[in-house]
C-alpha cells in the first residue's frame, strides 16, 4: 500500500471528523429541546426549522441507520489507523489481516458518506419541503405575523357592533344602487359576519390555554368569514342623494365609518389559509424529529400536572422536613415542638401538667394579667398573653371569668380571641350566670337607656355611645352563635425555668442528700418562706405527708408545691427529674389518722386561681389561748380563699336570709371557729340556718375535703349583705 495508501487513510480519518462527528454532535438535537424546553414561545419555535435544515441531520440520520452504521465502532477504528504507520516499518501476516480488514471497513465509511451526501435532498419529508418552499422561518413568521393582524382586523367588528346595529336599523326609501344593494345583501351579510365574529371570539377564549394546533385552527376558522364584500362600489353617488335629505348627515357619517373598517375579508381568506398551514407544518415538523416517541410538542402538551403537583408538594415537605429539623436543634424549636406535641397527642392529664405553675406565671404585681388587661380593654397585652398560654378561665376579684368581663361591656375583639382560644362559654361566675346571660342583661340595659333618651334630652354624645355599644353587643351575639357548635383548646404554657425554682427544705429533713443537694442547686435552695415555689417535706416511705401541725397542713392550701424528700436523691441521680419534679409530688396528707387524696386537687384550684372556695363567707374565731402566729396563719388562708374575717361575733340581723357561700349550697355564710369547749347550740339550732359552727379541727377537714355543692337550678343567689360593690 506504502505511502500513498498512508495518505489515503489520513484523508478518509479527516473526512470521518469532518462529517461524522458533527453529525454525531448534532444527532441528540439537544440544542432543539433546551431550546424549546427553556423559551416554549412562538418567536423560539421558528427557529426550529432553521437549526433542522442548516444541519441537514435529517437525512444523514436515516440513511446511515439503514445502514445500520454504528458509530460505537469509530474510537476502534481511530485506533486502529495509529497502526498504519507502523505497517510502513514492519510487515507481518497479522498486520495484514488487521490493515486489510480495517481498509474495507473504511470503504464502507466512504460508500455511506457518498450515499447520505446523494440522498440528503431525495429523503427529506413532506414537512422539510414544505419549509423549503418557505425558504426560511423568516416566511412563516411573516406569514403567522399577518395572519395576527388581520385578526385584530376582525376585532373591529366586535368594538363597532353598535355602528354596524344603528346602519341595519336605518329605513327610508331610495333609488340608488348602493342602498338597494345595502338592504338586499349587505344587511345579511353584517348579521352574518356579527355572528361568525363574535363565535370566532368564543372559540378563542375557550381555548386561549391549547396548544399550538389551536393557533392553526383559529386562522382557519377566520378565513371562512367573508366579510362585506363589494358593498361599497356604488356609494359615491349614494352620498350626493343623502346630502339632500334631513337625517342624510346621520347615515353618511355611518357608513363611512363602515367603509373605513374595511370589512372585505375575502381577500384575507388565501391568507389566513395560508398562515394556518404553517401551523400545520411547524406542529407536524417538531412532532416528527423530537427524541421520544411522544415529541417535543407532545411533552409541551400534555405537561403531567398531577405529577408535577405530587413531585412540588414532595420537595417543599423534603424542605420543611429539614428545616423543621434543623429549627428543633434549636432552644425556641425544641420548646415549640414540646408544646405542639403536648397540644395534639398527650393525654389531658399530661396537658394538665403545664398549668402547674400558673399562679407564678400568670402574675403582675401580684394581679392576674389577663384579668387586669381586659379590665384595662388592652386586646394586643390580651392576645400576647393567650398566645403565651396563660390560664384562660381564670376568675377575677369580683368573680368573672375574663369572657364573662368582655361579654358584659362589649369589647369584640377580646371577646372572639378568647372564644377561639378555649374560653369556657358555660362557665358560672358567682352570681351563677353564664357569659351569654350578663350579654343579655347588658343589651337591655342599652335598650333602656336608648328609650330614656328618646324621650328625655340627652346629648348627641351620649347616643352615638349608646349606638356603639349597641353594635358592639351585636356583634359579640353574632360571635357567639358563629362559635356555638366548635370546640377549641387552650393553648398550653412554657414551663416556668428551673432558675426561677425557688426550694426551701424543712428544717427536720437531716441527711447526706440534703447536703448535696443544697451545695449542687445552691441558687435555688433558700431558707425563706416567702416566694417559695417548692417545699421539701418530710414524707413516710409511701410519700405521705403526716402531720398535725397547721403550720405544715396550711401549705396544702397555697401555691407552693409540697414535694417528697425523695426529690432530692432522685435530682443527685438524674439531672432531668429536677424538671419532672411532678414525679415527686406529695399527693396525699394525713391530718388527725385520716388521709385526705386532695394536694393535687388544691395545687390545681391555686394555679388556675378558679372562684376561691370560701367566697361568700364571714369567719369569726372564738378560740381561747389560740397564738398571734397561729391566727395570722389561719386568717392568710381564709382570705387568700375569699372568706372575709371579722373581729367581732357575727350578728345574724346584719346578714341577709337565705344566702348561702358559692360553693357551698348547703351551708350557712356564717362560720364560727371555736375550740370545741362551747355548746353554741344557739347557732347550731339557728331556724334560718345562718351559721355553720365548728371546731378548728373541723375547720382543717373542711378544707382538706375540698368537697362542693351547687344550687342545682342555678338560680342567682342571695348576696350574703346588701352592700354592693362595683363589678366587672
Amino acid at each position: 500500500m506504502g505511502l500513498n495508501g498512508s495518505e489515503e487513510v489520513e484523508e478518509m480519518l479527516r473526512n470521518v471528523e469532518k462529517y461524522i462527528f458533527p453529525m454525531l454532535e448534532k444527532h441528540n438535537k439537544s440544542q432543539l429541546e433546551l431550546l424549546i424546553a427553556g423559551h416554549p414561545d412562538m418567536g423560539n419555535l421558528l427557529k426550529a426549522p432553521d437549526l433542522f435544515h442548516d444541519s441537514q441531520i435529517i437525512s444523514i440520520s436515516h440513511c446511515l441507520s439503514e445502514k445500520n452504521f454504528a458509530s460505537g465502532k469509530l474510537e476502534k477504528i481511530i485506533k486502529r489507523a495509529r497502526d498504519v504507520k507502523e505497517f510502513q516499518k514492519k510487515t507481518t501476516k497479522e498486520m495484514m489481516d488487521s490493515v486489510t480488514n480495517y481498509m474495507e471497513f473504511v470503504s464502507k465509511i466512504v460508500k455511506l458518506l457518498k450515499e447520505a451526501e446523494g440522498n440528503m435532498k431525495k429523503k427529506l419529508s413532506w414537512e422539510t419541503k414544505e419549509l423549503n418552499d418557505f425558504s426560511t422561518a423568516g416566511d412563516i413568521l411573516q406569514a403567522l405575523s399577518t395572519g395576527r393582524n388581520i385578526l385584530m382586523t376582525m376585532c373591529s367588528v366586535e368594538r363597532n357592533q353598535s355602528i354596524l346595529k344603528e346602519a341595519i336599523g336605518f329605513e327610508f326609501n331610495s333609488a340608488q344602487k348602493f342602498w338597494k344593494k345595502w338592504k338586499l345583501k349587505g344587511v345579511p351579510e353584517t348579521k352574518e359576519m356579527i355572528e361568525q365574529v363574535k363565535e370566532l371570539n368564543e372559540f378563542v377564549m375557550k381555548n386561549r390555554n391549547s396548544n399550538i394546533k389551536y393557533v392553526g385552527n383559529v386562522f382557519q376558522k377566520a378565513s371562512e368569514i367573508p366579510g362585506l364584500h363589494g358593498i361599497f362600489d356604488d356609494f359615491s353617488s349614494f352620498k350626493s342623494e343623502m346630502s339632500k335629505i334631513k337625517q342624510g348627515t346621520r347615515i353618511i357619517e355611518i357608513f363611512e365609518k363602515i367603509q373605513d373598517l374595511s370589512l372585505d375579508f375575502s381577500s384575507f381568506s388565501d391568507k389566513l389559509h395560508y398562515a394556518s398551514v404553517n401551523i400545520i407544518v411547524l406542529n407536524t415538523f417538531l412532532h416528527e424529529f423530537a427524541e421520544e416517541d411522544d415529541g417535543i410538542i407532545s411533552r409541551l402538551e400534555s405537561i403531567p400536572i398531577l405529577q408535577m403537583i405530587l413531585i412540588l408538594f414532595a420537595m417543599i415537605s423534603i424542605i420543611f422536613l429539614f428545616i423543621s429539623m434543623i429549627y428543633s436543634l434549636t432552644p425556641s424549636g425544641r420548646k415549640r415542638w414540646r408544646r405542639f406535641f403536648l397540644t395534639r397527642f398527650a393525654s389531658k392529664e399530661t396537658r394538665e401538667l403545664q398549668w402547674r405553675y400558673s399562679f407564678w406565671l400568670d402574675q403582675e404585681s401580684e394581679k392576674n394579667a389577663l384579668c387586669e388587661a381586659v379590665r384595662e380593654i388592652n386586646f394586643e397585652q390580651v392576645k400576647s398573653l393567650i398566645d403565651r398560654g396563660v390560664f384562660i378561665n381564670v376568675y377575677n376579684q369580683f368573680g368573672n371569668t375574663p369572657l364573662h368581663a368582655a361579654a358584659k361591656y362589649g369589647h369584640v375583639k377580646i371577646v372572639e380571641y378568647l372564644i377561639k382560644n378555649g374560653a369556657d362559654r358555660k362557665a358560672f361566675n358567682s352570681e351563677n350566670k353564664i357569659p351569654e346571660q350578663l350579654l343579655n342583661e347588658s343589651v337591655q340595659s342599652t335598650i333602656q337607656q336608648s328609650l330614656t333618651s328618646i324621650t328625655g334630652s340627652v346629648s348627641e354624645g351620649t347616643k352615638k355611645s349608646q349606638q356603639s355599644e349597641a353594635e358592639s353587643f351585636s356583634e359579640i351575639y353574632r360571635i357567639f352563635d358563629k362559635h356555638r357548635e366548635k370546640k377549641y383548646r387552650q393553648r398550653l404554657p412554657d414551663l416556668l425555668p428551673t432558675m426561677a425554682y425557688r426550694i426551701r427544705i424543712d428544717p427536720r429533713i437531716v441527711s447526706s442528700s440534703c447536703e448535696s443537694f443544697t451545695e449542687q442547686y445552691k441558687g435555688n435552695v433558700t431558707d425563706q418562706m416567702s416566694g417559695v415555689t417548692h417545699l421539701i417535706v418530710p414524707t413516710e416511705e409511701n410519700g405521705i405527708l403526716e402531720s398535725d401541725d397547721f403550720g405544715y397542713i396550711m401549705c396544702v392550701f397555697l401555691p407552693t408545691l409540697l414535694m417528697k424528700k425523695q426529690w432530692m436523691s432522685a435530682c443527685l441521680e438524674k439531672k432531668s427529674n429536677f424538671r419532672d419534679d411532678y414525679k415527686f409530688r406529695v399527693e396525699e396528707v394525713k391530718y388527725k389518722a385520716i388521709v385526705y387524696k386532695t394536694v393535687s386537687k388544691w395545687a390545681e384550684w391555686i394555679h388556675k386561681q378558679r372562684l376561691p372556695y370560701l367566697s361568700g363567707v364571714y369567719i369569726y374565731v372564738s378560740i381561747n389561748g389560740m397564738s398571734k402566729n397561729e391566727l395570722i396563719q389561719l386568717r392568710s388562708v381564709v382570705e387568700m380563699h375569699g372568706a372575709i374575717w371579722s373581729e367581732d361575733m357575727l350578728i345574724k340581723e346584719n346578714f341577709n336570709i337565705g344566702s348561702h357561700p358559692y360553693h357551698h349550697f348547703n351551708l350557712g355564710p356564717l362560720f364560727v371557729i371555736h375550740d370545741g369547749k362551747k355548746t353554741l347550740l344557739h347557732l347550731k339550732n339557728d331556724p334560718d340556718k345562718m351559721f355553720k359552727s365548728m371546731s378548728f379541727e373541723e375547720f382543717v377537714v373542711f378544707m382538706l375535703k375540698l368537697e362542693c355543692h351547687y344550687d342545682p337550678k342555678r338560680n342567682v343567689p342571695v348576696p350574703v349583705t346588701n352592700a354592693r360593690d362595683d363589678t366587672e
